[in-house]
C-alpha cells in the first residue's frame, strides 16, 4: 500500500510539471519519489537532461523548463503545500504576470554565475528589438549569438557556457508563401495580386475578423471563372506542414451574388496533384476554413493557389490568411507517405500446349519400306481416255 501511494504521488508530481515522459529515466537513476530530487544539484539536473538527449530521446523545451521547476520546488520545499498564495485566484492560478525574456536571461546568467556580464549583455545597442530577450536569441543563428556575446565582452570560456545554454532556445521559424517568387498569375478580375498585408484592390489592407493580416495573399477572381497563382517554393524548405486558412476580406460590403468562391491547392512536379480542396462555397467574410497539408519537395517545388468564382465577382475579395510552411516540432512526426492504390496486373493466361505430332507409321522390316502410294491421274488422264488428247507429230 505504501509503494502504491508513492507511485501515485510520483505520477501526480510528474503530471503537474508536464514531465511524464521523463519518469522512466528518473526511475532508472533510482528516483522513485519526488523527495529523491532533494539530494541532487543543478549540475546533476543538466547532466540528466544531456544523458536523455544522448540516448536518442527528443526533449521539448517545456519539459526541460518543467524539470528545472520541479527541482526548484523540491529544493525550496514549496511542492505539496495546500496553502494557496494570496496572489492566486479561486482556481489556484497565479495572478502574477509571467517573466519577460529579459528576466529569463538574467536567471540564466545567475544560474551560470555570470551576473557580472548582465549590464553589457543588456545593452540596447546590441539588440534589434531594442532590449534583451530570449525570443530574439531563439531566432538567432549560432554565429549571431557568438557575435553578440563577443561585442558584450564575454570571455571565450564563459561565452562557450552561454552558447551551450542558448542551444535549448531554438524557435521554429515559419516560411510564408507570400515572401516567395511568383511564377504565373492568371485571371485576376480586379486590381492586382495582393501579397503580404496588401489586398491588391483599391489600396486596401487584408483584414479578417477585424484582425490585420501581415502575410496573406489577396486574389480577386473574375466572374464565373477561376483565378490561379503559382509560387516557386524555396529550395531550403524540406518536408514540412503547409498551414493557413481561407476566407473573404472584411472589405466585402454584402453577400456575393451567386454561389460563392471555392479554394483549392495544387502541386506541380512531374505531374499535377490536388493537395487540398475546401469542398464548400464561401460567400461571406464571416465564413472561414483552415487547412493543414503535407508538403514534400520531392513531389514538386511549384505550389498553385486557385480560387474559383461561381457568380458575379462584385463582392469576392478572396484571401489566403498566412499560408506558411512549418517544420515539425520536437516529438511531432510527419505522416507517412500514402501508399498508392494501384491494382496488380491481371495474371497471364495459361500457355496453350502445342498439338502433339501424329506418330509415324511403322516400317516393315521384312519387305522393306512401305511403298509410296500411286498418284492419282489428273486432267491429262481424263483427256486421254476421252480421245481428245492427240500426241504431237514427230
Amino acid at each position: 500500500k505504501l509503494r502504491r501511494n508513492i507511485r501515485t504521488m510520483m505520477e501526480a508530481f510528474l503530471k503537474e510539471f508536464n514531465i511524464e515522459r521523463l519518469g522512466p529515466k528518473l526511475k532508472e537513476q533510482g528516483i522513485e519519489e519526488p523527495k529523491g530530487l532533494e539530494f541532487l544539484e543543478a549540475e546533476d539536473i543538466n547532466e540528466f537532461l544531456q544523458d536523455c538527449a544522448q540516448s536518442g530521446m527528443k526533449i521539448k523545451l517545456s519539459e526541460k523548463a518543467g524539470m528545472r521547476k520541479a527541482f526548484k520546488a523540491i529544493k525550496e520545499g514549496t511542492w505539496g503545500k495546500t496553502d494557496k498564495n494570496p496572489e492566486q485566484d479561486k482556481k489556484g492560478h497565479s495572478s502574477k504576470p509571467q517573466k519577460s525574456g529579459c528576466e529569463q536571461l538574467r536567471g540564466i546568467l545567475k544560474e551560470l554565475n555570470l551576473q557580472n556580464y548582465q549590464e553589457d549583455i543588456e545593452d540596447p545597442a546590441l539588440w534589434k528589438s531594442g532590449g534583451a530577450s530570449l525570443e530574439e536569441i531563439s531566432y538567432m543563428s549560432h554565429d549571431e549569438r557568438e557575435a553578440l556575446l563577443e561585442k558584450a565582452g564575454v570571455k571565450p570560456g564563459h561565452r562557450a557556457k552561454l552558447l551551450r545554454r542558448f542551444q535549448e532556445f531554438k524557435a521554429v521559424k515559419p516560411y510564408f508563401l507570400s515572401d516567395m517568387k511568383v511564377d504565373e498569375i492568371l485571371n485576376i478580375g480586379k486590381g492586382k495580386l495582393g501579397l503580404g498585408s496588401e489586398l491588391g484592390h483599391n489600396g486596401l489592407k487584408i483584414t479578417s475578423g477585424g484582425e490585420a493580416i501581415e502575410h496573406g495573399v489577396g486574389m480577386f477572381p473574375r466572374a464565373n471563372s477561376a483565378c490561379t497563382v503559382r509560387f516557386t517554393v524555396d529550395k531550403d524548405i524540406s518536408a514540412s506542414f503547409f498551414r493557413g486558412s481561407v476566407s473573404i476580406d472584411d472589405s466585402q460590403k454584402s453577400r456575393m451574388l451567386g454561389k460563392g468562391v471555392q479554394f483549392s491547392i495544387w502541386q506541380y512536379g512531374d505531374g499535377k496533384a490536388l493537395l487540398w480542396n475546401a469542398n464548400t462555397w464561401i460567400s461571406t467574410s464571416s465564413e472561414k476554413k483552415s487547412f493543414e497539408i503535407l508538403y514534400r519537395p520531392d513531389d514538386g517545388s511549384t505550389i498553385e493557389l486557385r480560387v474559383e468564382c461561381k457568380g458575379l465577382n462584385v463582392n469576392a475579395p478572396a484571401i489566403w490568411i498566412n499560408p506558411r510552411f512549418e517544420a515539425p516540432m520536437d516529438g511531432e512526426k510527419l505522416p507517412a507517405r500514402p501508399i498508392p492504390n494501384v491494382k496488380p496486373p491481371p495474371p497471364r493466361p495459361y500457355p496453350i500446349a502445342p498439338t502433339p505430332a501424329l506418330p509415324r507409321p511403322p516400317i516393315n522390316m521384312l519387305n522393306g519400306p512401305r511403298p509410296r502410294p500411286r498418284p492419282r491421274g489428273g486432267l491429262g488422264r481424263i483427256m486421254k481416255e476421252s480421245g481428245r488428247f492427240r500426241p504431237a507429230a514427230k
